[in-house]
């Protein structure tokens, strides 16, 4: 395994300035490891986010390549001399991006500085022109997915060979497996907790209409929002609803680190419409965190959750489904417990950065040798 004076550039697109996204706190956690086992990695990104005492940039040897101007792809492209002159400077060994709007940049690249490139692809790529996703994905040396349905749908809907592509669950923050691995406070209030991002895509709208719903069959619980960002209508009718009825809506900058308001939950309600990144990051934080949750059954939620056995699949959309679900599990505490033992063992298994750092090195170095 080549690893000595190793050196690898990360790409991490599609950063909000708002918050952190998966994309970001993965790449990020990636360059972590990277450094940790001796790499020396530069990451570009076009957001003050890579910053963020959340992802660690500061406390690892890492070098940072800021791009200016708005969080999309459109500021890689007005920077690109700038990119293509501080990559060539840096001289890496590899360049491995991250996010489907990445890939066309990174194969340029790769092409113009003659690097082996490495695509680490969430999701279909929603927003991207087919072309770019296209030609991108296919000047790829080699594309890495977190599942099986996005495997599918680079071969099916793309025609990506298969033998470019790896199916690699990406690993958990070090917060996370921590959490899951110690015992968690006991409350006298029982919390049903919604995370993430308050968006129509994530079911937030399912979620306020079961409320009426759930406290008529549901007595002594409080429904928690730790929300990184929300869209405006959703955050006027949360605080109606929290007029009638016990919400709670916590300030997730308050917090170290995000794992500590989660670790508050009894049960981790993710309804999504559809999945951003493939598992979403959420829901394996939230397992690994030994939550019991209930999320709905979209894109690779089955891969991660199974027939019902290491959290509770639902139907999108459906808020009665929801509510039933809810009232199940805070019925059955040996049922919560179980299916959150499995699902722990399942994800820090399947998601773990020792598993996942030996085959991206057993891939580095199969095409540094190419």
């Amino acid at each position: 395994m080549v690893l000595k004076n190793l050196k690898a550039t990360i790409f991490i697109s599609d950063i909000h300035r708002e918050h952190l996204t998966g994309q970001q706190k993965i790449g990020m956690t990636l360059a972590r490891n990277l450094s940790e086992r001796g790499v020396k990695v530069l990451v570009v990104s076009n957001s003050p986010n890579v910053k963020s005492p959340e992802t660690g940039a500061l406390e690892n040897d890492l070098e940072l390549l800021v791009i200016p101007g708005e969080a999309d792809f459109s500021s890689y492209l007005i920077n690109v001399s700038t990119i293509l002159r501080s990559v060539k400077e840096f001289n890496p060994d590899i360049i491995h991006g991250h996010g489907t709007s990445m890939a066309l940049l990174v194969a340029l690249l790769g092409r113009t500085l003659k690097k082996p490139t490495v695509q680490t692809i969430y999701d279909t790529g929603v927003g991207v022109p087919r072309l770019v996703k296209s030609l991108g994905l296919l000047s790829i040396n080699h594309i890495i997915c977190s599942s099986d349905f996005t495997k599918e749908y680079l071969r099916n809907n793309l025609q990506v060979p298969e033998g470019k592509i790896t199916v690699l669950p990406y690993g958990i923050e070090k917060t996370w497996v921590d959490l899951g691995r110690r015992p968690l406070p006991k409350s006298k209030t029982i919390r049903i907790t919604f995370w993430g991002d308050a968006k129509t895509d994530r079911g937030i709208d399912t979620l306020l209409e079961a409320v009426p719903k759930l406290f008529k069959r549901v007595q002594g619980a409080t429904l928690t929002f730790a929300v990184r960002y929300y869209d405006p209508i959703y955050m006027e009718r949360i605080r109606q609803l929290a007029r009638t009825y016990p919400i709670e809506v916590l300030d997730t900058s308050s917090f170290k680190h995000v794992s500590e308001a989660i670790a508050l939950a009894d049960v981790v309600i993710l309804p999504y419409k559809t999945t951003p990144i493939q598992p979403p990051l959420t829901l394996v934080e939230s397992l690994s965190a030994g939550k019991p949750v209930i999320t709905t059954d979209v894109q690779a939620n089955r891969e991660l959750i199974g027939e019902n056995v290491r959290g509770v699949l639902i139907e999108p959309r459906n808020s009665n489904q929801l509510v039933r679900a809810i009232v199940d599990l805070l019925s059955d505490e040996k049922k919560r417990r179980e299916m959150s033992t499995r699902a722990q063992s399942f994800v820090l298994n399947r998601y773990n950065w020792d598993g996942v750092m030996k085959r991206i090195f057993k891939l580095y170095d199969l095409l540094m040798e190419d």
